[in-house]
């Protein structure tokens, strides 16, 4: 298949068409449907990447695996990580709002900078298990370790993408003891701030890696959000047959989609 042209929102249409196994299938081979496509691509782009294989706490029969990919590492500036979960709760769900658009936006920023000079070291992570709701025991969590050890060098930030297929205005979620760093990319993004349920930023954080949520909402669902009146339709889509590929935005991903590069 040739990758060539194809965008955020065009990976999406595709992986929305691929079944695949949910984090909780305990038999579910390491190298799921989903894992083999990711791959296919970095592999199609001839991208250097890092495979990482752990196990979580009940599920001994089965890996979960980590994806890591690094550019301009010949760079001492503070670098920047850009992360995503790929693993899925419902199997037999289109997943494209949790959280496949979010796996997408990295892949084509990953094809869009493989050969551009860059100022700064650029890193992406694609996570597993974030479905188990483990702060001990899960991709994100497997992730902080391998940053403590050094194996990003120094980072400014994290940045996790929740939710992204759907929406004109960007979303925030930040954490108290990271104040000044996440407010300047809230400033860059023109983002709101909301609170949001359980992600990947807040596992990072809990082990102390300067890290933040950020998505897209629509006009009423942002509002929701912001005011903290309710909870946002486009969440609710989480997990559900109803997460279908119909309710994304092609125009939204790509405005989101500029805006991701322009943070680097």
């Amino acid at each position: 298949m040739n990758f060539n042209d194809m965008t955020s929102y065009e990976l999406l249409e595709m992986f929305s068409q691929l079944q695949s196994h949910s984090s909780f299938d305990r038999k579910a081979p390491t190298w799921t449907p989903r894992l083999l496509k990711i791959k296919e691509i970095l592999d199609y782009f001839q991208i250097k990447y890092v495979t990482k294989h752990y196990v979580v706490n009940g599920f001994e029969d089965r890996y979960f695996t980590n994806f890591y990919i690094s550019f301009g590492m010949e760079n001492d500036n503070e670098g920047i990580l850009f992360l995503a979960h790929h693993d899925i709760n419902n199997e037999i769900s289109e997943n494209c709002q949790d959280n496949t658009s979010s796996v997408c936006h990295i892949l084509e920023m990953i094809k869009t900078l493989k050969d551009k000079p860059l100022s700064r070291p650029v890193h992406f992570a694609l996570v597993d298990s974030e479905e188990h709701v483990n702060l001990y025991c899960c991709g994100s969590q497997v992730l902080s370790e391998d940053i403590h050890n050094g194996s990003f060098g120094k980072l400014d930030i994290c940045i996790n993408l929740e939710l992204t297929g759907l929406g004109e205005h960007i979303w925030a979620s930040t954490f108290e003891k990271y104040p000044d760093v996440c407010d300047k990319y809230i400033k860059m993004l023109d983002a709101n701030k909301v609170s949001t349920p359980f992600n990947d930023a807040y596992v990072l954080a809990i082990h102390d890696v300067p890290s933040m949520c950020i998505g897209i909402l629509d006009d009423k669902d942002i509002k929701v959000a912001s005011e903290n009146t309710g909870y946002p339709y486009i969440w609710a889509l989480c997990h559900s047959m109803e997460d279908t590929f119909d309710k994304i935005s092609k125009e939204d991903m790509h405005v989101f989609q500029n805006k991701l590069i322009n943070l680097i």
